[in-house]
């Protein structure tokens, strides 16, 4: 007899049958299955609510930006234009002698902030506190999944992709039939200015506004 059989034997102890193992390794199969899909469950919520987070932060910093300057950082690829390029001190200096800011003409010396590395701030100096220290990033974003912001310096809208899609707390039905990128996903939440409208591009929103307005003088 062996040593294992010994024990149980002294023990009193015995070997599962084969039906009581298989309905065991049943039950520890299913409870492990509900913990992972709670923990997956838990992980995407947060991560939702991070992007949530983030697009409430940006929206707050491009609102001090325009209380400041009139007007929002103009957008290029999906993210906001407002860093020094290579020939900023050039444009600048270019600028000296200008009688009035033309920030069309300072734009030519900035470049698009890339997401998660670079600082939001005041170019000209006169605020001391950045915007934001370090522009948000997608929790997601080495799977492709990127923050998108658009911009004509009049308005802004800026849009992320929640994984929990419709059970999300915020998605927008209408952002997700415009289909707009956010990398390898498409939109389904934002923040914009003021009332500007999220299921509709910045163009078709002032068209509407203009037409509002000449029928509003009986045009």
């Amino acid at each position: 007899m062996s040593l294992i059989k010994k024990f149980l034997k002294n023990t009193g102890l015995k070997f599962f049958s084969k039906e009581e193992f298989i309905v065991v390794s049943l039950i520890f199969a299913v409870v492990v299955t509900v913990t992972l899909i709670n923990m997956q469950a838990s992980l995407m919520r947060a991560r939702d609510s991070t992007r949530r987070g983030d697009m409430g932060g940006v929206s707050n910093a491009l609102g001090e930006f325009y209380e400041d300057f009139g007007f929002f950082p103009p957008s290029e690829d999906g993210k906001i234009k407002y860093c020094k390029g290579d020939n900023f001190e050039e444009v600048v200096e270019q600028m000296q002698g200008d009688t009035q800011f033309d920030k069309d003409k300072f734009f030519e010396g900035l470049r698009a902030c890339e997401w998660g590395q670079d600082s939001f701030v005041d170019l000209t100096g006169e605020r001391k506190e950045p915007y934001l220290v370090k522009m948000p990033l997608d929790p997601y974003t080495e799977k492709g999944v990127l923050y998108n912001y658009v911009s004509n310096t009049r308005l802004f809208q800026i849009y992320t992709h929640l994984e929990e899609g419709e059970d999300a707390i915020g998605y927008n039905l209408g952002i997700t039939q415009r289909e707009l990128s956010c990398g390898e996903k498409t939109c389904n939440y934002g923040r914009s200015f003021a009332q500007t409208p999220l299921d509709m591009s910045l163009e078709e929103y002032e068209a509407l506004l203009e037409k509002e307005r000449l029928e509003s003088l009986g045009q």
